[in-house]
Parts: C-alpha cells; structure tokens; sequence
C-alpha cells in the first residue's frame, strides 16, 4: 500500500500540473480541427475543477501532501483528463495524414513518384505542400502508403461498426413503434373498430414483419370481417415465422370452420392440441370439430346422388296437417256406404244407361274421403290465420305482431307460404327486369341477416311493400341473427300477397354449406321442423340470381366477374336450380367484392375475386348501364360508394351481430331520373336472444 501510495504522489507531482498547463493546448487543437469539438463541454469542466484543485494543492501541499487519500482523488482527474488527450492526439494526426498525406502529393523532383501521386498536389496551398513535401522527404514515401492502407482500414472497420450500431439503433426503434402500433391496434378491436385494428396491425407488420403476433391478430380482425381468404393468409404467415405458435393454427382453424372446411380446420385443432396438450380450451373446441366432420362424412354417405333426389316440395300437402279432423273420423265410411248402396239401388231399378248418377254417386265418394282427410288447426293457437288459400295484409300485419311478440307461426301456414313462393319464384328467370313508372319510387335494402327487429324499423321508417311501394331485398335474409326464420316467414308472406310488391335476390347465405354453419338450420329445426331444413334450402334454389331496374341499375348481392365480356344474357341463362358452386358467374355474383385499385385480384374471403374500377366501368358499358348497387359487406355508415360513384354498396343489418356498430341503409330511386337517395338507420332494441344463438357448438365458440 505504501509503495502505491509514493507512486500516486510522484505521478501527481509530475503529470498533475503538466495537465493542467496542457489541457489548453490540446482543447485548441481540437478547435482548429473541428470547431464543433468544442460543443462538448464536459472535459473543460474537468480540466477547470482539476485546475482549481492544483491551484489549492500548491497552496495548502504540506498539509495535502500526506492525505493517503488526496493522490488517487488526483489520479482519477488524470486520467480523465489525460486518456481523452491521447485519443484526440491521435484523431487528429490521422485526419492529418489522411486529408494532407494519402494523395502522395510531389511538389518538386528528386523522388520517383507515380503519375497517380502526382495527379492533386496543385489543389493544396504551398504551405501544405511544403509541410507535405517535407514529411516525405524525411520518412519516405512506403512508410506513408503504409500509414494509408493502415488508416483505410481502420476508417472501414469504424464505419461498418457505425453502421452497424446506426442499423440496430434504427431496428430497436422499429420494433418499438411496431409494439406501439400493435396496442393501439389491440384497443381498436376491443372497441369493434375490426377495419381500424387491420390498419394499425398493418403498420407494426411494416415495422417489424418476423413478429407472428402480429399477422396472427391481424387474422383475427379479418375473422371478424368475414374476409377468411386474408385471415387464412395471415394466420399461415405466424405459423411461418413460429411453427409453434399455437395461435397461428388456432386462427386458421378458426377460418377454416367460417368457410365450412371442416377438414382443415380438424388439421390446425389437431396441432393446436399437439403444442398445447394441457389446454382445455383447445381440447374442447377440436372435439366439436371432430363431431363436426364426422357427421358431415355421416350425411355425404347417406345422401342419394342429385341425379336421384326428389323435391321436397312436392310430397307436402300443407292441408292435411294439423290435429284435429274437419269432421268425424267415421262420417267419411258412413257417407261412402251410403254413396254405394245408393249406386246399387239406381242401378237395380233404371240399369247402368243413367251415367250421369253413377258419376255424381262416385264424386260423392271421393269428395268424402278428400274432404274428410282435411284437419283443421287446434282451436287453442292464436297466432294469425289464412283464410282460404290466399294470404292478405291482414295476416301478414298480424303475423308480424306476432312474431315482433316471440310467438310462432303454425306449420300449417308457414308450409303454405313457403310452397306457394316456391312456385312463384320457379316461374323468374335467373335475371329478372324490373319498371318502375315515371313519378314512382322503389326501394333496395341490402343484408338484413336474421335481424326481425330492425326489419320492422325499416317499415316504420319506409312503409310496407305494396304495389306503390315497392321493394327488392338483396339477399343474405338469415344466418347470423337469430331472428331468421320470422325474417324469412315475412319476406316470403309479402311475396305471396302481391309478387311485385317485393323482389328477393340470391345472397352467399342462402344456401346449405352457410346454414349448417351460422344457425339458419338449427334455429329452423327448433322453431319449425327437420323437414323445414330441407324445404328452404330447396326454395332458396329458386331464388333469383340478380335484377335489373329500368335497364339502368344492375343490382346484384356480391359483385362482379373475372372475365369481361359478361353479358345480361350470359346472366339469364344461368342454371341457378342448384347449391352456388366453388368457381363461376353464379359464384361470383353472390361472392365477389369490389376493390379501390383497378384489375382484380384474390378475394379477401376465399371465394370469388375482387374487382377494381376499371372492371365495373367496362361492364357497364358492355350492357348499357349506368350503375351497380350490391351488398354482402358490413359498412360504418351502412353504405359506400366506391370505383367514382358507379357502385353502391349497402347494408340494412344496423350494429351487425350486436357487435359491429355500423348503421344501416336503404336507397330510394325516384323515376325517371333513377339517382340514389340513401338513407340511413340506426339498431333499435330486440329480445334478449344474442346472434348465433342456434349455431352448431363450434361456432358459437369462436363467436
């Protein structure tokens, strides 16, 4: 410890004021150098508090001196003070030499020196020649190159380490406004604001693209859009970047079961389970999907092939059901015995030349036995009545009233309804031409998705269909909303009273694959019953592919098509009798959606395409009209207006699945300009019955 403490002293008595008188010297080498140096005001104030200590030291030494603390105090300012003097000494000697020596300047003879060193010597003044000149003269030209190739490299290794550092300065920064995109992203989907939460998720995704969180959430936001396609995408992307990242799979999976591909679905669950074996979330909802395929392979192998399927419709006589018989069960015997005995009496006294008794007598027979298979509905329903065959307002306003109670319609009238639809809408063609007169009006509503409620506030606000006020719905009237069967019931009921005071269009939801998926089908068994199931998905068949209103408007539920050249004609003569298929014109005109850039591309929902402005324009022109009105998108403002003004979306489903907080709309066209009036809605208050209510087990998991 002594020894170290001499050796503090004497170097405290030799380098301590030597700093102190050099310090000044190095600072202003540093200045001429860069006067920015000079901005960085931490060593002057070393050197100065140093200073000040020095001043005090000669002052007071005898009695520092021996202070066995006082001599490392003074070498810690040394040092300080004394290693950045050594640093700067020797930046600055190789910004000398780079700047003055490496060119190799020759200012005279006597060296041999290249043409390439002799190439920059008149750009320096003659004072920085000279000193140039003398630096080698004395040292020699090699020893210079040397020093060169010595500061090239160093000046290489320090700038890629400066890169480097700038690099992963510039990733930290990244990754941290990508987490912040990601939470505010996050606080958009808790708020239902799903397009808004796609946007942010984007722009982390932009930042920092290996994170599998964020395109898996993004895959969630899509989910909840109803874009499967761009979910699927997605959640595949997260499985990419971590192949065990369960929520990757849980997410595709998830869209998986949206589009009805049960078997893909079953793969990701499977896998989900294979990562996380103990959780009972994942296990439940892969054995929901295990039944779901099972029973779908059940019903595909006990489904007769199409060519052999007979029509529902046509092995239902509505008359007959009911519980109680129109008269006694024996009075049709009596009366046939009867109707017998008198035939043998006139045959007996007058022959077989009276023909025309021998008839009454056998319609007399038969019109026992038809009008005793008649029953009649139990005196103790309530509900509304048909009177007869023919189905009036009176019934219609009363059914509503009804249904707007939670009380049900009896199978009696709901088979009549559906039957006679079914036959006026097999009589359309797959395209249907609408007028309206000049000085009238007519309304198109878009989804309406099992939301009854809203429905009626539609009537409120724009009247019940009628000849003067006349309707088309747009499609996609169930599923979703568990409020479907009445929605149907109703549509169809005004259908029946007066066919042109409604028109109904095709939507992606009329069908099978759709029902069995989003409650259609169990909300039909539990307030209808199985043989319902199969007598909508046979109607929905019938259904109309798209219409035409005044040779102007072309109104369609999806979009439109991935060839041009598609003509109205091309648009009748499709074969709509049957389930939509996976590809095609009919495909997409339920499924298609337009896009903002021009062209088209995949669709966001794994079915159809999307198409641009471009696209819209050219299939206007090719049939001579001036407008496309479609639906089968939610909107904010229940409307949109895209490709400059030549097509309208809307969407009558207001707060969509209770969730969405959209409005709703419907456009009013007034003949014979026909320019869209749009008018919006907001949800009114329904029953306490949530949406999905009746879907498979699955579903109502991932909803």
């Amino acid at each position: 410890m002594g020894v170290i403490i001499v050796i503090a002293k004497r170097f405290d008595a030799l380098i301590g004021p030597g700093v102190m008188l050099l310090y000044p010297l190095y600072a202003s080498l540093r200045a001429i150098e860069s006067p920015t140096m000079l901005d960085d005001q931490q060593w002057l104030t070393y050197w100065i508090i140093y200073s000040l200590i020095t001043i005090f030291e000669l002052s007071f030494w005898r009695i520092l001196a021996w202070l066995p603390f006082w001599p490392y105090i003074k070498l810690l300012f040394c040092m300080w003070l004394v290693l950045p003097m050594f640093s700067g000494a020797a930046y600055i000697y190789s910004n000398f030499v780079r700047k003055y020596v490496k060119i190799g300047m020759n200012v005279g003879g006597g060296t041999n020196y290249t043409d390439e060193q002799r190439r920059v010597p008149q750009m320096m003044s003659l004072d920085a020649r000279k000193s140039v000149q003398d630096y080698v003269d004395r040292f020699g030209w090699d020893s210079v190159e040397k020093a060169i190739k010595a500061l090239r490299h160093n000046t290489r290794v320090r700038d890629k380490v400066t890169s480097d550092q700038m690099e992963t300065k510039n990733e930290n920064s990244d990754v941290s406004r990508a987490e912040e995109m990601k939470n505010q992203a996050n606080e958009a989907f808790k708020g239902h604001k799903f397009s808004n939460a796609i946007d942010l998720y984007t722009k982390a995704i932009e930042l920092n693209g290996n994170n599998a969180v964020y395109w898996a959430n993004r895959a969630f936001a899509h989910t909840k859009l109803e874009e499967y396609g761009s979910a699927i995408q997605d959640a595949s992307k997260a499985i990419e970047i971590d192949p065990k990242y369960s929520k990757g799979y849980y997410r595709r999976g998830a869209a998986y079961l949206a589009m009805g591909k049960f078997k893909d679905a079953l793969k990701d669950f499977q896998q989900v389970k294979r990562i996380c074996p103990n959780d009972p979330d994942a296990a439940r909802k892969l054995k929901e999907c295990e039944k779901a395929v099972m029973k779908m392979k059940f019903e595909e192998a006990i489904s007769a092939p199409v060519s052999e399927r007979r029509s529902v419709a046509e092995s239902i006589d509505y008359h007959t059901i009911g519980n109680k018989p129109r008269s006694s069960s024996f009075l049709p015997t009596k009366t046939a015995l009867a109707a017998v005995v008198a035939a043998v009496m006139v045959v007996a006294v007058r022959g077989f030349a009276t023909t025309e008794i021998l008839m009454v007598l056998v319609s007399v027979v038969l019109g026992t036995y038809w009008w005793g298979s008649f029953s009649e509905v139990e005196p103790q329903y309530s509900g509304a009545r048909i009177e007869g065959e023919e189905v009036t307002l009176e019934f219609v306003k009363q059914m509503m009233e009804d249904f707007k109670n939670q009380k049900t319609l009896h199978k009696r009238y709901a088979y009549q309804i559906v039957l006679k639809t079914r036959q006026i809408l097999q009589a359309l063609p797959s395209l249907v031409d609408i007028s309206v007169p000049n000085g009238k009006h007519f309304t198109v509503c878009g989804d309406v998705h099992g939301q009854f409620y809203d429905l009626l506030n539609i009537f409120e606000l724009n009247g019940l269909p009628s000849e003067d006020n006349p309707y088309l719905f747009n499609g996609d009237f169930v599923d979703r909303g568990s409020f479907s069967v009445e929605i149907i019931l109703t549509l169809f009921a005004f259908k029946c009273m007066s066919p042109s005071s409604i028109y109904l269009a095709r939507g992606n939801h009329e069908s099978k694959s759709m029902n069995k998926i989003y409650g259609f089908e169990g909300e039909v068994r539990s307030k209808l019953s199985e043989k319902f199931v199969d007598l909508f998905a046979e109607v929905f068949c019938y259904l109309p592919l798209a219409h035409v209103i005044n040779e102007k408007i072309f109104v369609v539920h999806g979009g439109l098509f991935s060839v041009d050249g598609v003509k109205l004609s091309d648009i009748r003569a499709i074969d709509r009798f049957c389930e939509p298929p996976e590809e095609g014109l009919m495909c997409e005109l339920l499924w298609s959606d337009p896009q903002p850039l021009p062209g088209r591309g995949p669709s966001k929902r794994g079915v159809g395409l999307s198409f641009g402005g471009d696209v819209t324009k050219r299939f206007l022109e090719d049939n001579n009209l001036d407008l496309v009105v479609r639906s089968h998108e939610v909107k904010d403002e229940g409307y949109e207006v895209d490709h400059d003004g030549k097509l309208i979306t809307v969407f009558s489903a207001p707060n969509y699945c209770d969730q969405m907080g959209n409005k709703g709309a419907f456009i009013r066209f007034e003949a014979p300009d026909m320019k869209p009036n749009i008018v919006t809605f907001s949800a009114v208050p329904h029953p306490d019955v949530k949406p999905m209510a009746y879907a498979n087990n699955f579903m109502r998991m991932f909803n």
